[in-house]
């Protein structure tokens, strides 16, 4: 673990990889990636199939003392777990003329693809320069899917379909209207991974205006959540009869740095507040049990996140709108970088559970 004068951007990556077991907690170190430098912190990881895909930015120098290292090109590899062995992927030429990008990870579409959210950080900033790709590791194809035309603010993943939100903050967020009060606030755009078709089909306006600094969606089976940290938390189902809801009060007044849909409910975590559960289904909260907060935050970028895991998803069912309803389960088995975040208990290679 970093020392407490350290942490996850000012400690040297060591372009190593390791593949954790979260029911054990057994750490599993892989072979060496084939970069000719350490990728910068925190490099997009998808699980596909039994391979996983990761693109992120090789560290060049820095005058920075805050930081180990700047994010320089794109590289990508794909680590196979049945042979043990990693290969170097091709980026499009767009990607390779891109230094100090950006990469976040979004899950897997049925069809075995990995997204993810890559692009520039330069001129207007992260989120203005937001591109969604897909990647096939068994064609070894990229496709960049369209732009939606507005902001990417943030974006998630629902079985499917690519979902982005927009106006998620006070700044951005439309003032309300004298013809239509309910004409305020989060929108969403949908688009449909699963046929040839690439068109984003917009949602109405929330009917809340954002009052909160900070902003997600996240994505959960044939719905959305939208927390700004604020009482504007708001639901949006799929489906005919489906659209923006007010779920019931969250309790206690704590701000939660992140979220994640387990399948079966959203959790709120943070390291300095106790973890709660929304069922969208009961519209009930609860307390999660020995979820003390620990006061170890973990280093997330500060305007809009998506929470929720790169995961593998199960071929999902789709609603008469043709979005699909399942979204990503959490992974079985997850891939890091350990050069940043330290070392675990280290299984001898050949002996790797499955």
């Amino acid at each position: 673990m970093p020392s407490e004068r350290e942490n996850a951007l000012t400690v040297e990556p060591l372009n190593d990889a390791a593949l954790i077991d979260p029911a054990s907690g057994d750490v599993d170190q892989l072979p060496d990636p084939p970069f000719d430098r350490p990728l910068r912190i925190a490099p997009a990881a998808v699980a596909v199939g039994d391979e996983v895909v990761v693109v992120g930015q090789l560290c060049r120098e820095t005058d920075n003392d805050e930081r180990a290292c700047d994010a320089g090109a794109y590289r990508g590899a794909v680590y196979s777990l049945s042979d043990d062995e990693w290969r170097e992927i091709d980026l499009p030429n767009h990607l390779k003329m891109i230094s100090n990008g950006q990469s976040e990870a979004l899950g897997t579409t049925s069809d075995g693809r990995a997204v993810l959210v890559l692009g520039a950080r330069d001129g207007f900033g992260a989120i203005a320069n937001r591109e969604i790709w897909t990647y096939s590791p068994a064609d070894d194809e990229w496709e960049q899917v369209p732009s939606p035309g507005s902001l990417i603010e943030d974006v998630c993943l629902a079985g499917d379909a690519v979902v982005v939100g927009s106006g998620l903050l006070p700044q951005t967020a439309s003032s309300v209207t004298q013809t239509d009060p309910t004409a305020v606030g989060p929108t969403l755009d949908v688009m449909a991974l699963d046929g040839e078709a690439r068109v984003w089909f917009p949602t109405g306006q929330a009917g809340v205006m954002p009052t909160g600094d900070q902003a997600s969606i996240t994505c959960g089976d044939g719905l959305v959540l939208f927390d700004d940290g604020s009482e504007a938390l708001r639901v949006f189902e799929f489906g005919p009869e489906g659209g923006w809801r007010k779920p019931a009060a969250k309790p206690g007044d704590d701000v939660h740095a992140s979220r994640l849909w387990t399948g079966e409910e959203f959790l709120f975590l943070d390291a300095n507040a106790p973890t709660l559960g929304y069922d969208p289904v009961a519209d009930t909260w609860r307390g999660i049990e020995n979820s003390a907060p620990t006061g170890l935050r973990s280093s997330g970028r500060a305007t809009p996140s998506s929470a929720g895991p790169a995961a593998p998803t199960p071929p999902s069912s789709s609603t008469s709108t043709g979005i699909p309803s399942r979204a990503s389960r959490p992974p079985r088995a997850s891939i890091r970088a350990r050069g940043a975040w330290g070392r675990g208990r280290c299984r001898p290679r050949g002996t790797r559970g499955r």
